[in-house]
């Protein structure tokens, strides 16, 4: 079972040397910004680099068929509602006990192999 690394292009872009900040956010004055992901998975099984929590926010998520756009920040009950509060290296789960700097990339794992290709789209809403 081939392993392929797909990363989207915002990630591809803040990993590249020097970083490219990304212009497809949506940042508003007051509140969170929006963030979108688009990964085209082909085949094998998809995996993150290293991850630091494998299953930090959802673990086990059914992608069989389309799935509807679905909140999963809670799904595998690691990350609290007393950790949004947190910088998330400071959160309960991440094991880390300091601030490593820099940016972490939010990742999802396929743990199967892909039926067939598909585009698998991320959307991550934070403040800092």
């Amino acid at each position: 079972m081939a392993t392929e690394i797909v990363k989207s292009t915002s990630i591809t872009n803040l990993d590249a040397t020097p970083p490219l900040r990304g212009t497809h956010g949506v940042s508003h004055r007051y509140g969170p910004t929006k963030a979108h992901g688009i990964c085209a998975v082909t085949s094998g099984v998809t995996a993150a680099d290293t991850p630091i929590n494998a299953d930090h926010f959802a673990s086990a998520v059914a992608l069989a068929a389309v799935v509807t756009p679905t909140e999963y920040t809670f799904e595998a009950g690691t990350y609290l509602g007393a950790d949004m509060e947190l910088p998330l290296w400071n959160t309960a789960s991440s094991g880390l006990s300091t601030d490593p700097g820099g940016f972490f990339d939010i990742v999802f794992t396929l743990t199967s192999t892909a039926g067939a290709a598909a585009i698998v789209n991320l959307e991550v809403e934070y403040d800092y």
